[in-house]
């Protein structure tokens, strides 16, 4: 595994959370498994054309999980309600639950809608 390093960053004084840094999409199954032990399925939320170079990469890493895509056209006016909605009830067509997990697999408009969505997906996912 080419893990590259963990590194903790604080979100709040007193609740750091772990961010992941590695180099191959390939390998990120075997960390997963790793780090959640209870995992089987996977949403990723990507922009399209992010989710076009590099998905199919990204899913041979993630062959031991039940992997979704949602992908959502990319700009600041993305991060709405509205958009919330759809990832809602794609979420839900998808069977996703309390154990499944989010990758924001893309930059700072992705980060935002996905972290939102998990937090107020069924009271909050990873």
């Amino acid at each position: 595994m080419s893990l590259v390093k963990w590194q903790k960053i604080d979100v709040t004084a007193d609740r750091p959370y772990p961010v992941f840094l590695g180099s191959s999409l390939e390998e990120l199954g075997e960390y997963l498994q790793l780090q959640f032990k209870d995992i089987e399925q996977i949403l990723i939320i990507s922009h399209q054309v992010v989710a076009d170079l590099y998905s199919e990469r990204l899913k041979k890493g993630l062959i031991n999980y039940r992997v979704n895509l949602l992908t959502v056209p990319a700009g600041e006016t993305e991060k709405s309600l509205e958009r919330l909605s759809q990832l809602t009830t794609a979420a839900l067509r998808c069977d996703a639950d309390r154990k499944t997990l989010v990758i924001a697999f893309g930059g700072g408009v992705i980060g935002d809608l996905a972290g939102f969505f998990a937090s107020a997906f069924m009271r909050g996912i990873r």
